[in-house]
């Protein structure tokens, strides 16, 4: 049975359904076949926003995807993420209740 994936904006970018479709380890092993080893740390890093791969990598991201990720919607992914997930400890402010007359 598959975990179910987290309530945030990862998923809902092309570059995080393509890694949901393909898997971390199949992104990894995508990559090592175009000559670039990396860690699931890093792949994960992209997917949270944190980080965007470099170059190189990117145009290796999109060769592996046949051409279902752009470099640009590589780049958006950090972003977009952002914007769909608050940061750690940031909380909805309550709402004030109306003022009575």
């Amino acid at each position: 049975m598959a975990r179910p994936r987290a309530r945030d904006g990862r998923w809902r970018t092309s570059f995080g359904a393509w890694v949901a479709r393909t898997t971390v380890p199949g992104v990894l092993d995508a990559l090592k076949r175009e000559g670039h080893p990396l860690t699931r740390k890093a792949v994960y890093s992209w997917l949270l926003g944190r980080t965007v791969p470099r170059l190189p990598v990117a145009c290796a991201l999109v060769k592996a995807s046949r051409g279902r990720l752009t470099l640009d919607s590589i780049a958006a992914h950090a972003e977009a993420v952002r914007r769909f997930t608050p940061a750690p400890g940031d909380s909805t402010p309550e709402v004030p209740p109306a003022a009575r007359p």
